[in-house]
């Protein structure tokens, strides 16, 4: 080889290289050489030098990536703006090929769209790619698809690339919250606003508004965003569209949260609570479940809070979702911030710091850096809170937070006055703190600006009364958020100043409920000069009226599933637990059935960590005794105590003096054990809840009687129109088209058709095709099986039956006739119903009125009747076991369906029609059925018809692993009975022919000597062709190896 040709060979290595860096995930041999349209030779050398270079690396056969991404850049550098573009745009063709052939190349063509001007449909994909990364947790990836789809979307105009903007925009907003982009997002709210003021439009304009309130708020832009919440909520008036509804809902939800108004939120969250409670993978609802969760506690329902806070948690964990799992452990740490558990505080806001930084979740850092300095400076540790708020100072010049709205800065600001905590550059003061709470839309934060204003006013020496004026307008805002903890906290600082002035009566007015609220949720929290108020927290009496109160609540519950919810967060109330659960006996057989819970799921039930709850519940359903104790992790779980529950109770729940479940609760925290009191009170409960639970099934067994009848037609109608198994006449054949033509002339009719055929040729879908298409469409379609009966049961099936008509009969029944009044009977068997059975159904045809078995009053029903008969009806008159006259009256309009052994060039269509169905059904991806199976279908007589193919292919694709369709081993024969051997085809004959040109190029498709040009075909002709023959990419890595091998 000279220099010059070496050199020229470098160059093309080095082109095909740059080429190969354009690819930014793992690509084929085959995709590089349609980019490149290079010989095989030159690509294979070309790879080998990456290869070499350690700039590329291969793990599977023929697919490569790069590992050097210095290396890529440059040589993807090397390529001009107008190449990269131009061959963009060649990669995107390619890839969509690949991703009709295998949808599991989708995420490799939506990268390569990042990189192009999309039209439509690649905007379509971006978005599709974009949920499926916000599904899995791939927050980055689903933003930049977003992201690329809203800046294409944005050329482009048309009502589909308006709706599909609007759509992606909301999706973009959704995964991007606390994120670093937000100014990004608000513009692209702004935008799609601009594209959504059409009426039909209204129901998307109406979220786009809230998520606009959603930015806005962690903006710190408080009043713009409750300026676009409340225009949002005016537009979502009248919605009824369920997706719409849904989101607007938990937006709602949030923000209520958000504005400090946590009653309001919580009574959202509890009409949600069944959505939330699913526990989902991702999106919207499993965010929520942490401000569900804060609800809860501040409402003062604090251990059921914690409980659903923590199994967030867990299932951020689980699923791999730093953003998930950080955002609850940020929520925690708030929470037990609130109720003064500062060590625990400071261990999940540590954890929940190293996931916002890493992965860049602003919002969140602010917040916990806020949390972690309060919480430090509470345990007396100066110096990292000081590090904490520089942080936060830092973070805070860098974007725009929210972080403001947490009442902890007013703390933080207050002790820098006092000098009891260093002061910090930039921070504000307590005066600016104050002035912010104040001139805030969140109700908790003006609150307790009021009250620091009470602190400040009592530092400063003012008179008592304006003291007390800013004590009691404190309490006024906190009553209406809802806050428990907060408000008690500030009543107790309102009695001590009531105490201090000698005002001991309106003192304890405030100072006992509050106090006794307080020593429930941590005795810390009541202040030391207020001890000598406290007083005993629990009284039988007091708590009886309870139990009966809550007892008298429940059996206004009808709704069963919502009643053993509602029972669950009863008793977890009560109790101070933080998970519960319904376990029901199954006819006495162990274990015991998890009917319903809250914060526990199936899997945490089934671990080795319940293994001695289990069976505490066992031993109480046993001996209809309840037991309370306190649960020690085993040494081995000592490090990972804060998933392990430390106490649980349980206790029988009794009906009729029998044991059918167990009511079960525990709880996470040190500080409180169940006591014998709590055991006393959960029976009590039990005892109610019980029987609440007995009435509403009696209430649901007789609301299910009452509306039986109601339900009945549609009930049928749904389930007669839902049991098919394929939805068309799939077919090409003179003998299926002269059926098509049949149907389409008595459609429109309200003639009586008779369809004829053997077992399992489809004669049922072509009664339905009549129907589908006729003027009764819309009305019901009622099946009846004829041969399904006995003699006894199929007059009363058509016609119904009076109460006690028979032995049996207990109540009405309503008759298929009956059902089908506006609609279409079809007889389906006619030939096998009884003789006299055929006069009174004659007689029906006739009048088209009746009576039900046992009754007197006649029937009239409207209906059109379609029948189908395997047998010869003439022959079976003949015979004389079927009724001349009847026969007549049903032969109107015969349509025959021919057998699929007359019908053999449609076996092809059907079988890939069954393929299609059941690779779907049981998610496989099976493509090709082998020319020789083919013919073998085809040789064979089918003596069970379509029903007997679909059977067949049913099996089939349960037996295959790959790509090709095995046939079952069913000795499928000819006609004749000998085993079908396979002649060459045309289709095969093509095959191969275009297998040779592929060997003869090395594989290459396109370009000057390619297979297209022998061919002289069009190369996407050649591709088209290619897939339609079923020629895989193995079989072009066959002739990459036979050429390697040869050179």
């Amino acid at each position: 080889m000279t220099t010059a040709a070496h050199s020229t060979d470098k160059d093309i290595h080095r082109r095909i290289l740059a080429l190969a860096a354009l690819f930014d995930f793992e690509f084929s041999i085959n995709w590089l050489q349609g980019l490149s349209q290079d010989k095989p030779q030159l690509i294979l050398e070309a790879l080998d030098l990456g290869l070499k270079n350690s700039w590329l690396a291969t793990e599977k056969p023929g697919f490569y990536r790069f590992v050097n991404t210095e290396e890529q850049i440059r040589l993807k550098d090397s390529l001009s703006l107008n190449e990269r573009k131009k061959r963009y745009a060649i990669i995107a063709e390619i890839l969509l090929a690949e991703v009709l052939e295998d949808p599991d190349k989708n995420s490799f063509l939506a990268q390569s769209l990042l990189n192009l001007e999309n039209n439509i449909d690649g905007c379509r994909r971006l978005l599709a790619e974009g949920k499926m990364a916000a599904r899995q947790n791939r927050e980055q990836q689903a933003i930049a698809y977003y992201a690329k789809a809203i800046e294409d979307l944005g050329r482009l105009s048309g009502e589909e690339a308006d709706r599909l903007l609007l759509e992606t925009t909301i999706e973009y907003a959704v995964v991007s919250l606390n994120e670093t982009g937000s100014a990004q997002v608000i513009s692209a709210i702004h935008g799609a606003l601009e594209r959504s003021k059409k009426p039909r439009f209204q129901p998307y304009r109406a979220l786009l508004k809230m998520h606009l309130a959603e930015y806005e708020f962690f903006g710190s832009e408080f009043k713009s965003a409750q300026r676009s919440f409340e225009e949002g909520l005016a537009l979502a008036e009248g919605i009824t569209d369920g997706r719409f509804k849904r989101a607007i809902n938990f937006l709602s939800a949030a923000f209520h949260y958000w504005q400090g108004n946590y009653r309001e939120g919580l009574d959202l969250y509890e009409e949600l609570a069944p959505e939330i409670d699913q526990v989902p993978q991702a999106g919207v609802p499993i965010m929520l479940r942490p401000l569900h969760g804060s609800c809860l506690v501040y409402c003062g329902q604090i251990s059921q809070g914690l409980g659903m806070v923590r199994a967030t948690i867990d299932l951020g964990q689980k699923l791999g979702s730093h953003r998930i799992s950080s955002w609850a452990e940020y929520i925690m740490g708030h929470i037990y911030n609130e109720i003064g558990r500062f060590d625990e505080a400071v261990a999940y806001l540590e954890s929940a710091l190293k996931k916002t930084e890493a992965g860049k979740y602003v919002h969140f850092k602010a917040g916990v850096l806020i949390c972690l300095a309060y919480a430090n400076h509470k345990l007396g540790r100066n110096k990292p809170a000081v590090t904490a708020l520089a942080e936060f100072q830092k973070l805070r010049s860098q974007v725009k937070v929210h972080s403001t709205q947490i009442p902890w800065v007013m703390y933080l600001s207050w002790f820098m006055e006092q000098g009891k905590l260093p002061a910090v550059k930039g921070f504000l003061s307590i005066e600016q703190a104050i002035s912010n709470a104040l001139k805030s839309t969140n109700t908790h934060m003006k609150g307790m600006g009021y009250r620091y204003r009470a602190l400040v006013k009592k530092r400063a020496g003012a008179p008592e009364r304006e003291v007390i004026n800013a004590y009691k307008t404190a309490l006024k805002w906190l009553d209406v958020s809802g806050h428990k903890v907060s408000l008690s906290t500030v009543r107790l600082e309102l009695a001590a100043e009531y105490l201090k002035s000698g005002n001991e009566e309106q003192a304890r007015v405030l100072g006992d409920p509050s106090i006794k609220f307080l020593a429930t949720v941590n005795r810390n929290l009541i202040p030391k000069a207020l001890f000598q108020l406290e007083r005993e927290l629990r009284t039988s009496e007091g708590m009886l009226k309870e139990i009966f109160r809550l007892g008298q609540e429940l059996t206004t519950v009808r709704d069963h599933q919502k009643l053993v919810g509602r029972i669950i967060s009863t008793a977890n109330r009560l109790t101070g637990a933080e998970r519960g659960a319904i376990f029901r006996l199954q006819k006495d057989q162990e274990p015991l059935v998890l009917q319903a819970s809250k914060n526990l799921t199936p899997e945490d039930v089934s671990s080795s960590d319940f293994k001695n709850s289990m069976k505490m519940i066992m031993e109480t359903a046993r001996s209809g005794s309840g037991q309370a104790t306190v649960l020690k992790p085993t040494k081995s779980k000592k490090t990972s105590s804060r998933n392990f529950a430390s106490a649980c109770i349980c206790v029988p729940m009794v009906l009729r003096n029998s044991v059918f479940g167990v009511l079960y609760h525990d709880h996470f925290g040190s500080q409180v054990d169940f006591q014998d009191a709590d055991l006393e009170v959960l029976n009590y409960f039990a005892a109610q809840a019980a029987i609440a639970m007995d009435n509403a099934l009696a209430y649901q067994a007789l609301e299910e009687v009452a509306e039986k009848r109601e339900e009945e037609k549609q009930y049928y109608k749904a389930q007669y129109l839902e049991d098919l198994s394929f939805e068309d006449i799939v077919g090409r054949s003179q003998a299926i088209k002269k059926v098509f033509h049949h149907i389409e002339s008595v459609t429109e009719t309200d003639t009586t058709v008779l369809v004829q055929g053997e077992t399992g040729v489809g004669k049922e879908l072509v009664a339905r095709a009549i129907h589908r298409n006729s003027l009764r469409k819309e009305r019901p379609f009622i099946r009846v099986n004829c041969s399904a009966f006995s003699e006894n049961l199929i007059s009363s099936e058509l016609f119904g039956h009076e109460k006690g008509a028979f032995t049996g009969a207990y109540e009405r029944s309503v008759g298929r006739f009956e059902l089908a009044d506006g609609g279409t009977l079809f007889l389906d068997e006619i030939g096998d119903i009884p003789a006299e059975t055929q006069v009174r159904l004659l007689r029906v045809l006739q009048s088209k009125e009746f009576e039900r078995v046992g009754g007197h009053k006649t029937l009239r029903s409207d209906f059109r009747l379609l029948a189908a008969t395997n047998k010869s009806l003439e022959k079976e008159v003949q015979a004389g076991r079927f009724r001349q006259d009847l026969y007549f009256r049903l032969n109107v309009f015969p349509i025959h369906v021919p057998a699929l052994r007359d019908r053999k060039e449609d076996i092809p269509l059907l079988a890939y029609h069954f393929l299609t169905l059941n690779t779907k059904k049981m998610g496989k991806t099976i493509e090709q059925i082998s020319k020789s199976d083919l013919e073998k279908l085809k040789g064979y007589h089918w003596p069970g018809n379509i029903r007997e193919l679909e059977n067949i292919i049913e099996r089939g694709v349960i037996l295959s692993h790959g790509p090709n369709l095995q046939l079952p081993d069913t000795g499928l024969k000819t006609a004749d009975g000998n085993p079908d051997s396979a002649i060459t085809t045309l289709e095969e004959n093509e095959r191969s022919h275009i297998l040779r040109a592929l060997k003869e190029t090395g594989g290459q498709l396109a370009g000057k000597g390619g297979a297209a040009e022998i061919l002289n075909i069009k190369p996407s002709t050649l591709r088209h062709r290619m897939k339609k023959l079923g020629i895989q990419k193995s079989d072009l890595t066959f002739i990459y190896t036979q050429n390697d091998s040869s050179s």
